[in-house]
């Protein structure tokens, strides 16, 4: 009987950059931390030897937290984008994003309520108003197979508040 052996580690690094607009004028500042070392075995197959991966690995809830300050006031809007910025990764691999909190704070927050894949380029993901810390985002990872060569394999997301 022939073992499979699979081992592929997929890591992730959470960078944020504060607001883009507004530069004569103080804007919003975003703060990002979390990371996903996941590690893939054959415990992750479908099922058992000759099978596929499962189709997707799900982080906590709570895998990213956000947090967006020192906005002029409470009505002071404001854009969350997000890009990934590949080191090396897989072709096919997709990683997702999904808000799963409010978080805290006087504005309002809104978007982000279903999974979103990540690209190269920055992508809209919430919009909101005012400061709001703990903003909770869960990852999701799918495309990986059996035929991903196993290596390691690193991506950094990178979150920027963008003021509207």
């Amino acid at each position: 009987m022939k073992r499979s052996r699979i081992k592929t580690a997929f890591i992730l690094i959470v960078l944020a950059i504060p607001s883009v607009r507004g530069a004569a004028r103080a804007g919003a500042s975003i703060d990002a931390s979390g990371s996903w070392p996941l590690s893939i075995s054959s415990a992750d197959l479908q099922s058992g030897a000759g099978s596929d991966l499962v189709p997707s690995f799900i982080s906590s809830p709570s895998q990213v937290t956000l947090t967006i300050s020192g906005t002029a006031s409470p009505s002071s809007s404001w854009r969350v984008d997000v890009q990934e910025s590949d080191i090396a990764w897989p072709g096919g691999v997709t990683l997702s994003v999904l808000r799963t909190s409010d978080g805290s704070g006087p504005g309002i927050i809104s978007g982000g309520c279903a999974f979103k894949p990540v690209s190269g380029i920055p992508s809209p993901i919430l919009y909101g108003q005012g400061d709001r810390s703990s903003i909770f985002l869960q990852l999701q990872l799918s495309g990986a197979s059996i035929k991903t060569s196993p290596s390691n394999y690193l991506t950094s997301l990178i979150f920027t508040v963008v003021d509207l």
